[in-house]
């Protein structure tokens, strides 16, 4: 890429489309199999994920002067009602110096996974929110210890410790997962209901809890978006 501030978008044509923002033109293009409801270049614009509502995840090279398909990853359970996938609704590169390579993905099967864009290979699975419908996604602190996700059930749920759970399980080479009944004691789930002082029912889950319906929240959105409708965007500025 050149040194122009560019912009990705994507939606129901199954196109992505590389935008030169200066002279409003397309550079790049690239057809997917399916709607595009997720786009997210990673920290400096080499690579471009984009997520399709069956729940494949496509990385491409974007530092070339075509959009070069890398590899296809597949979010979803391998068995259940999701098995056949469900639409990816948030993506969100670790731009860490130990994990230049992961991105955190939101799925509409109630999941948080952490890929490793190289290999595909899956290095952590979260869960306790519920994110069947809405397009709700995932966000992470800027020291990425922490991972943050609105719910269905109008709670928003916290979990700590990821970058170091994703570093040692990618270590490992094996799959980490983190459940809502984790009893692991570096990985919480945080509840407090807004009417009461903050209660735990369990040290190793928690939940934050709120039943306002003039609430708000930068991770999720309350009206449904139907699949055929999902559209996504990113914008950068390269330095290459």
């Amino acid at each position: 890429m050149s040194q122009q501030f560019c912009i990705a978008s994507g939606c129901s044509d199954k196109t992505i489309r590389l935008w030169r923002i200066n002279t409003r033109t397309v550079t790049k293009w690239q057809q997917t199999s399916d709607f595009i409801s997720a786009l997210q270049f990673n920290h400096n614009g080499s690579r471009l994920c984009a997520g399709l509502i069956n729940g494949e995840v496509h990385i491409y090279d974007s530092s070339t002067d075509s959009l070069q398909h890398l590899i296809k990853i597949e979010c979803r359970n391998r068995t259940g009602k999701f098995s056949k996938g469900k639409k990816v609704t948030g993506i969100e590169f670790m731009s860490s110096t130990a994990m230049p390579y992961c991105v955190m993905v939101t799925t509409n099967d109630s999941r948080i996974r952490f890929i490793n864009t190289k290999n595909g290979r899956v290095l952590l699975k979260i869960k306790g929110h519920k994110n069947e419908n809405l397009m709700i996604r995932g966000s992470l602190s800027p020291d990425f210890v922490h991972a943050i996700c609105a719910s269905e059930d109008g709670s928003v749920y916290l979990w700590n410790n990821i970058a170091q759970t994703v570093l040692e399980a990618s270590k490992r080479g094996l799959l980490g997962k983190i459940f809502k009944t984790n009893k692991m004691k570096e990985v919480e789930c945080f509840s407090m209901n807004h009417l009461n002082s903050p209660s735990y029912t369990n040290p190793a889950m928690r939940h934050f809890s709120n039943d306002s319906s003039s609430s708000s929240s930068a991770y999720s959105s309350k009206s449904p978006v139907p699949d055929h409708t999902s559209t996504a965007s990113s914008a950068i500025g390269t330095g290459n």
